[in-house]
């Protein structure tokens, strides 16, 4: 996989994160007080700002009652639509 699809994958993570903390009506904070992380790194990371190591994508993962497979296996779902839309 080149490196610009590795990005879009890392994007479509940080969107997805984004969206299970929306859905689940969370603010940044909450979530950055849930998984041990300052405020300001959430939204860094949900804006693909900052790219999460493995570690503190498992806490958010965790913090949003989630897993990161669960959270890859989704996002690589999107990436593939993504770049294989329904005609």
């Amino acid at each position: 996989m080149p490196t610009d699809q590795h990005e879009h994958l890392a994007d479509c993570i940080a969107a997805l994160l984004h969206k299970m903390r929306c859905e689940q009506k969370l603010s940044q904070r909450t979530v950055a007080l849930r998984s041990n992380l300052d405020p300001k790194t959430v939204n860094l990371i949900e804006r693909s700002k900052r790219r999460p190591t493995i570690t503190t994508l498992s806490a958010l993962c965790s913090a949003l009652g989630s897993s990161v497979s669960k959270v890859v296996a989704e996002a690589e779902t999107t990436f593939t639509l993504d770049k294989h839309p329904e005609k």
